[in-house]
């Protein structure tokens, strides 16, 4: 691999550029990046934009005086070494991918070339200058995709390691080797065809048990595998039996990347090979229609001829990148299906939970029956299974995720729902809550295996005492227990009670005037109010923060019920306290979430408004053009020739139309339109002025019926929504029935109604989900951008209101805008 590049023509240009335009160079560089909304910059959005600037400097500075030594590319290599170790003091490893990458250095180029004039305006030295500069680029590109390889690679041993505990059960043939070749595994698939038995083969040279394979495709891979590869063959026949199958061999690491030998997974594809040759058929196909339009592409971009260089080795650079990623994400894609497949089959319960939260990211089949099918796929296992709060599964979780230590239960009780009906049933299971570990060594999820013995435990528990059942429950759940009673004014607790307090042995029976000084001043009123509502009503269950023995707080659930004489005097409470530090905790980082969002659709509103204003210009020239090429070949265009520059002309206006929707939904959120008492039927008038030519070519009848006459709103966002719905009546409307249209107005609730309803078209069922979306037309017959319905709802949201379509396919549609009153 070369780690050094000398340059040869932009080492002076280099020189140049460090004595005289440094800044200048990195504040335009700078200015390049954030126009091209780069990735990089998020990593160090909290700096201000001086502080980012000197950053850039920096980096241009050292790639310079790194020219002048021969070292860039060296100091390149450096930094790609830092991200693929997560070692870089700015960028996090897995907020970067290499597009990012290569984007930097696209902007770099452009950096160079935008200054060159001020060094030369030799056009041919200035060529050779920057040929010289895209030789180091040849080379680094290359060394980024190598460096993702390594990444990627990285990430495959982590899944595959995350499942090695059910692949005993797989569906494919599976045989696992070590570095000399020896037997380690060797499933019960390939015992069939093979005709041999696991324990006669473990430990042997696999070119003894089969000596034919060693010349073989197969055998050929084996070997290649202890070099580091992966091996992948396909569409190969078996030897035992009719048909083909796909063998995927790839080399076993260990924790710290040693090559510890092998795994081949062979599966059989002799049902699948008819569907796959009808599937390339078709993907032929498709990739011959790419073509065509990448021809057409090309043909419009022919004007500018350093341009077109340029776009065409990124876009083979780019080419390249893609069907390398593509190629290794099939095969991942591949081992991640018959790995969810043997994890699907394991009879036992088995999840995965990942985060401090305990996300939901992965259950076998088991698992869900178990809960009725519910659907929980994402979710926080608090969320998912609300039933299980306070039974102790949420809090061993937690123990576990912070400790990094393996927790087994055996005969764990819990209330359920099994069939997910809002009744819950007494149920009891061993579970193993197991953490498993990112490259860092850090706990990042556990994997529940569990097993459910409610049936068991019932039959052997039958004669035990029902309180007993719950003290023994509650204590397992790591739930507190409290028993106060009121007359004397003390209490009796459990270990873990005090131990939610700070305190490692029980201390001396509590008062009530105990119980308040353990609670945080900000709640100690609520607390008192609540136990004095317990007393009149029999239970209690509230949320307060208590104070440690060490001085720090925490938040906790109590719950307790309330027992009574025969007087109905309040006797004794008896109740549960559980820690939930960690639940409010995840509340608010859901709230500083929903915060982060916020932004982010601001930012996308920018992006869109900027892009739209940007894209005008150029599109308006090209218009130009193209008008200004149809005067002057009037005469000497062939009729093709001619029709092909109408559908260009077309091509143009139809984006034009798509710019100027664009730039009204950005208008939406940045323009603060003053509200004005408006009479509808003048808008309205105004509307049907500007559909006049509709109206008449459509000869359509319109009926209005104003209940309310008047309403308080923008004046410009009230015609665009009366022009967008009445415009989309007409325009999809049915050739052989008279249009008519009826427009009302009413009051509903807090909410002034405006009603536009037409008997036209219609739209089916399954296309009214996607009614109020970018870009959707569900009528091709009809010229438009699709944007007008997504501007409508856009508008009336941002105002505090809503918008609702009711339609039928043949029979028309009614839109139903809701302002606020």
């Amino acid at each position: 691999m070369q780690t050094t590049y000398t340059f040869t023509y932009f080492k002076d240009f280099a020189r140049y550029l460090l004595n005289n335009h440094l800044p200048a160079l990195a504040r335009y560089y700078y200015q390049l990046l954030c126009k091209a909304n780069a990735p990089l910059l998020s990593a160090v959005a909290h700096l201000s934009e001086e502080q980012q600037i000197a950053i850039a400097r920096a980096s241009i500075e050292d790639f310079l005086q790194r020219v002048q030594q021969n070292t860039a590319l060296e100091g390149a290599q450096q930094v790609l070494d830092q991200w693929r170790q997560n070692q870089h003091q700015h960028f996090r490893r897995e907020s970067i991918v290499t597009s990012d990458i290569v984007l930097t250095i696209s902007a770099r180029r452009k950096l160079y070339r935008q200054h060159l004039h001020l060094y030369t305006t030799d056009l041919q030295e200035g060529i050779r200058i920057m040929e010289d500069y895209d030789g180091f680029l040849t080379l680094l590109n290359q060394r980024t995709f190598e460096v993702y390889q390594e990444v990627q690679q990285e990430v495959l041993r982590r899944e595959r390691n995350l499942f090695e505990s059910v692949i005993s059960n797989s569906v494919d043939g599976i045989i696992a080797f070590d570095k000399d070749l020896r037997i380690l595994a060797l499933n019960k698939v390939l015992e069939e065809h093979n005709g041999v038995k696991e324990a006669d083969v473990v430990g042997k040279k696999i070119f003894e048990v089969f000596p034919g394979y060693e010349e073989s495709e197969e055998g050929k891979s084996f070997l290649k595998v202890l070099k580091g590869e992966q091996i992948y063959l396909q569409n190969r026949p078996f030897r035992r039996k009719k048909g083909f199958y796909d063998v995927h061999t790839i080399p076993l690491f260990s924790s710290r990347g040693e090559l510890q030998g092998g795994l081949s997974v062979v599966h059989d594809i002799s049902l699948r090979k008819e569907q796959e040759d009808a599937l390339r058929l078709k993907q032929q196909e498709l990739q011959q229609q790419k073509d065509e339009l990448t021809a057409t592409v090309e043909e419009l971009r022919a004007s500018n001829e350093e341009l077109e260089k340029t776009r065409r080795q990124l876009q083979e650079l780019n080419a390249r990148l893609e069907e390398r990623v593509h190629q290794r994400t099939e095969q991942l894609e591949y081992q991640r299906q018959w790995l969810y497949k043997l994890f699907m089959q394991v009879p036992g319960l088995i999840g995965i939970v990942s985060g401090k939260e305990g996300s939901v990211v992965l259950y076998n089949e088991a698992f869900s029956r178990l809960w009725g099918g519910r659907q929980v796929l994402g979710l926080p296992m608090r969320e998912a299974w609300p039933e299980l709060e306070g039974q102790g599964y949420f809090e061993i979780l937690d123990e576990v995720l912070s400790s990094g230590k393996t927790i087994s239960l055996r005969e764990f009780p819990g209330q359920i729902d099994r069939h997910n009906n809002g009744q819950l049933h007494q149920a009891y299971f061993n579970f193993t809550y197991s953490p498993y570990m990112n490259p860092s060594g850090e706990t990042e999820g556990v994997i529940l295996y569990g097993v459910d013995v409610t049936e068991q435990v019932e039959a052997r528990r039958q004669t035990e005492q029902s309180e007993e059942k719950l003290s023994m429950a509650l204590e397992a759940g790591q739930m507190g227990i409290w028993d106060y009673d009121p007359k004397t004014d003390t209490s009796t607790n459990s270990l873990l009670f005090h131990q939610l307090y700070g305190y490692d042995s029980p201390s001396l029976a509590w008062s009530f005037a105990d119980y308040l000084n353990h609670i945080h001043p900000e709640h100690r009123s609520l607390v008192e109010k609540e136990f004095a509502k317990g007393l009149k009503k029999g239970s209690m269950a509230f949320e307060a923060r208590i104070l440690q023995r060490d001085g720090n707080s925490s938040w906790a659930a109590i719950m307790g019920k309330v027992y009574y004489n025969e007087q109905k005097e309040p006797i004794r409470i008896v109740g549960i306290m559980t820690d939930i530090s960690e639940r409010k905790r995840a509340e608010e980082e859901l709230q500083q979430s929903h915060q982060e969002l916020q932004r982010t659709n601001t930012d996308l509103d920018n992006f869109i408004y900027t892009a739209s204003h940007d894209l005008r210009s150029p599109i308006v020239n090209l218009e130009g053009l193209i008008s200004m090429l149809q005067r002057n070949l009037a005469q000497q265009l062939e009729a093709q020739n001619g029709q092909l520059l109408n559908m260009m002309t077309t091509s143009i206006s139809r984006l034009k139309r798509t710019i100027d929707g664009l730039t009204d939904i950005t208008r939406i959120q940045k323009e603060d339109e003053q509200r004005e008492l408006l009479s509808i039927d003048q808008i309205l008038q105004e509307v049907k002025q500007d559909v006049a030519g509709l109206l008449e070519e459509s000869g359509a009848r319109l009926e209005t019926e104003l209940q309310v006459p008047s309403l308080e709103f923008a004046p410009h966002n009230l015609r665009s929504i009366l022009y967008n719905l009445l415009s989309n009546a007409i325009k999809y409307r049915k050739p052989d029935v008279p249009l008519v249209i009826r427009i009302q107005t009413y009051r509903h609730e807090n909410h002034i109604v405006l009603s536009v309803e037409d008997n036209g078209l219609g739209i089916n069922a399954a296309n009214q989900k996607k009614l109020f979306s970018m870009f959707k037309r569900f009528h091709s017959h009809v010229r438009g951008s699709g944007i007008g319905l997504y501007l409508v709802k856009r508008i009336i949201e941002n105002a505090g209101g809503r918008v609702e379509a009711q339609s039928q396919e043949g029979q028309g549609s009614r839109f139903c805008v809701y302002f606020p009153a």
